[in-house]
């Protein structure tokens, strides 16, 4: 809502604008930048690039990493692309001329310079490209606007960094990521100021080193960089933002506010209800041993091994027979049945295996068996001998113990478990819910007279 308030929604352009911004969309400069959170640390720069230093080690030095192109080098910029005052020293600015330090937009400090220009064909006519046109003015205006307002509110409740504090933030997050990082932060450390600002009654607070720590802890909140002093000071400012922002909206009264006050409602019992679920259903760690073993045994069916098989089998030389004595014995006709019709009878071999089997021929087939039904024949398997057709007369099935599984396997079991443990913590505070809201009726004496099932459905 304070963003709304500060930030103009519908800014007019006018046609001179539009004109504007076009003319200087045909212009193409070479930009090289450094930007920095510290006026100082910029003012520096510039006098090191004017007494001769050259620009992309001073860039290099300065800029925090990941922000610019290494060197500082933008490469060639069209004026309209880029943030004021940029903007402005790409169309006019001597060339190779020392610029800055500047104001970065009210977050920092550029030094710049401008080492090319040159007068470049536009991307189309004027008519053409007014709509984007428009819009990028808007947006540049818009930016302007919301930092403008950024500032007064920075002005308005006294924002300023203590001479120190970052420094001692500095240190103690350095300490904390290197050799140091067991050693505890004293209740001194603690109460350290980094940054002052006055609340909406003029009263004076401090931002301790300890809100500073609480706020790194906030899950999904940008976190600086803890080894670039000027991010950590950018990044206290924006905390200090927003907390001012609070204090602004409760002054202009925007908390009491009804259309507000039923979004914060909404946000609330949104994150109260993820807390109820983190809580009571999500957390729960992991299933107990015996949660994961009533797992498996309703589960076990899956997990069968063969132990010992009852077959025959007939080997033939041409596997063309065999696959004809396949095609017509193998539709419920025992092996010795469809041999005795080919006159074969009497190479038919019956025998008892047991798994785990030394015989190369039965190991293999061994998944086969596991997936057959008694009856069914397999084959034509080529060895040695021939064509083999094997019928499974009988098996014999056990279920594999949960400790000779595999270790996939046992984990797909444990997160299961897992799953059904949520679940029922989940169906538990539903219908406690359920009994206290009431939120449907259950009318048995109607559901009594409804036909079972409906007419025209097959049961």
């Amino acid at each position: 809502a304070i963003g709304e308030r500060y930030t103009a929604p519908r800014i007019p352009v006018s046609d001179a604008e539009v004109a504007a911004f076009y003319d200087w969309s045909r212009v193409a400069a070479r930009v090289h930048l450094i930007y920095t959170t510290s006026l100082p640390q910029a003012a520096a720069a510039a006098a090191n690039l004017r007494a001769g230093a050259p620009f992309e080690e001073v860039a290099s030095r300065i800029t925090p990493p990941g922000l610019l192109p290494p060197g500082g080098d933008l490469g060639e910029r069209t004026p309209g692309a880029l943030i004021e005052p940029l903007d402005g020293y790409a169309i006019r600015a001597p060339l190779g001329a020392i610029l800055g330090p500047v104001p970065a937009l009210g977050e920092g400090w550029f030094v710049a310079m401008i080492s090319s220009r040159r007068r470049a064909a536009p991307s189309g006519t004027i008519d053409a490209l007014r709509p984007m046109l428009e819009d990028m003015v808007r947006q540049r205006k818009q930016r302007t606007v919301a930092v403008r307002s950024t500032g007064a509110l920075r002005d308005r409740y006294g924002v300023r960094l203590e001479p120190g504090g970052s420094q001692d933030l500095f240190g103690l997050l350095y300490r904390r990521r290197g050799a140091d990082s067991a050693q505890a932060t004293t209740p001194a450390e603690l109460h350290r100021v980094v940054a002052r600002y006055r609340d909406n009654q003029g009263r004076e607070r401090a931002y301790l080193v300890s809100d500073a720590l609480a706020d790194l802890a906030v899950p999904d909140r940008e976190r600086p960089a803890p080894s670039e002093l000027p991010a950590i000071e950018s990044w206290v400012q924006q905390q200090l933002l927003r907390r001012i922002a609070l204090q602004e909206a409760r002054r202009l009264g925007l908390d009491r506010d009804p259309a507000n006050a039923r979004s914060v409602d909404e946000q609330v019992n949104s994150r109260f209800l993820d807390s109820v679920y983190g809580r009571y259903v999500a957390d729960v760690g992991a299933a107990s041993d015996s949660e994961v073993m009533d797992e498996y045994r309703r589960e076990a069916y899956q997990f069968q091994r063969i132990d010992g098989a009852r077959v025959q089998h007939l080997t033939l030389a041409d596997s063309a027979a065999a696959q004809a004595m396949l095609g017509h014995g193998a539709h419920g006709g025992s092996l010795r049945d469809a041999a005795r019709m080919a006159g074969l009878e009497a190479r038919v071999v019956e025998e008892r295996l047991a798994f785990p089997s030394t015989d190369p021929l039965w190991s293999t087939m061994q998944p086969d068996f596991l997936m057959l039904g008694r009856g069914e024949w397999s084959g034509p398997l080529r060895t040695k001998a021939g064509w083999m057709l094997v019928q499974l007369l009988e098996k014999n099935l056990s279920s594999q113990p949960f400790d000779r599984l595999t270790d996939a396997i046992q984990q797909n079991i444990r997160q299961a478990a897992l799953t059904r443990v949520r679940d029922a913590r989940l169906n538990a505070v539903t219908d406690s819910v359920r009994r206290v809201t009431r939120p449907f009726e259950v009318h048995e004496d109607v559901l009594a007279r409804l036909p079972w099932p409906p007419p025209g459905v097959v049961n």
